[in-house]
This record gives C-alpha cells, sequence and structure tokens, in this order.
C-alpha cells in the first residue's frame, strides 16, 4: 500500500486502481492499462482485472450520485477517457492474490496461506503466546491459532485457522478449515467457515 500511496501522489490521480494481470481478466471485467499507467478502459478489453482496492480523493467521491451505485459503473465509468487522471497500480504477477467472492475460495486462499503461497507481515502460522493448548490436543502443522483460542485435550488440528478467542473442544477433529474469532466448535469438522452464525460447508 505505501507504493501505490507513493505513486498515487507523484502523479498526481484522482483515482487510483490497484489491478493484477490475469488471463482470465475478460470475465471479470477486464481493465485496460496505457504504457504510462492510465486506466483507459473500463469492463472491456484489457490484460488485467480489479482487485477491489483502490486510492481516491474526495473530488472523485463527491462525484458520485445519493443512493446506491456500483463505483466502477457510475463514477470510474464517467471519469475513464473523459479526461479523469484514473491510474492503475499493477501488481507484479508473482504477489499473491486472494478473491474472496465465494466461500470456496475465501477458504482456499487462507489454506493456501498457511501453506506458505505468502509471507503477509504478520505471523501465517504457529501459535499465538495467549492461546491455551490442553495436555493431549494433537496440532498438526501448518496451522494458525489465534490469541485467547483454546484447544481441548484430545483434540486434533489440522491445516486450520483458529480465530482469536475460538474453541475446538476436547475431542474434536479439525482439519482444513478456518474458524472465525469466538465461535466454538466439537465433533468432526471438515472442509469448512465456522462463523457466528453458523458452518459453512465447502465442497
Amino acid at each position: 500500500l505505501r507504493r501505490v500511496i507513493a505513486e498515487h501522489e507523484r502523479r498526481g490521480a484522482e483515482a487510483s486502481m490497484v489491478v493484477r494481470p490475469d488471463a482470465d481478466a475478460r470475465r471479470w471485467g477486464a481493465i485496460d492499462v496505457a504504457e504510462d499507467g492510465r486506466v483507459r478502459g473500463i469492463l472491456g478489453e484489457g490484460e488485467t482485472m480489479f482487485t477491489g482496492i483502490h486510492l481516491l480523493e474526495r473530488t472523485f467521491i463527491e462525484r458520485l450520485p445519493d443512493g446506491p451505485c456500483d463505483i466502477v459503473r457510475t463514477a470510474y465509468a464517467t471519469r475513464v477517457g473523459s479526461g479523469g487522471s484514473v491510474f492503475a497500480h499493477v501488481m507484479v504477477p508473482t504477489a499473491f492474490f486472494g478473491e474472496h467472492s465465494t466461500p470456496e475460495r475465501y477458504l482456499d486462499a487462507n489454506l493456501a496461506l498457511l501453506d506458505g503461497a505468502w509471507q503477509p507481515p504478520w505471523p501465517a502460522t504457529g501459535v499465538d503466546a495467549t492461546a491455551r493448548v490442553e495436555p493431549g490436543a494433537v496440532l498438526e502443522p501448518p496451522v494458525r491459532v489465534g490469541a485467547g483460542a483454546f484447544i481441548g485435550s484430545g483434540a486434533h488440528v489440522s491445516r486450520s485457522v483458529v480465530g482469536r478467542g475460538a474453541s475446538v473442544e476436547p475431542g474434536a477433529d479439525l482439519r482444513d478449515a478456518v474458524l472465525w474469532p469466538g465461535v466454538a466448535v466439537r465433533g468432526a469438522v471438515r472442509r469448512c467457515v465456522v462463523t457466528p452464525r453458523g458452518r459453512v460447508d465447502v465442497p
């Protein structure tokens, strides 16, 4: 983000979209980027896709109409090609990117981080010092156990994220899963996301 901010300021951009190369960009709604970084087309031809991350000046935001709107089809579409200074910051192709529009993509991105697809600036794996792991519990790496989490005796946790304050009850078997903060699970939990609203099984 520091690089994006510096580039945004250097260009005097009104808006800066973070985009990434994607062979299937047209399926997502391609962003066409000129050699100087200026965005010259939205949702048509192009080799990059919008990541959903952008920097916007207040003047850009003030052009949005009152009420619900789609910022890409409303604000961007009217500024691109009409003299607006809309630029793109193109991510390097090797940078990790997780697109979380479905539970499957969300889960797979979390598991990819556990597997070392990218090293974020926070611990991607390991057990927080304030977590409580009872004797007899088995943690099979890679795992990430957050602050204040609880892993009960006889529980088995493999390739999973256990959020802050979450509980894996004694004897539970957790594999390929993400537990959101504060939730509790028991029994066999496989390839799913567990939220305060319930369990989302992922095929």
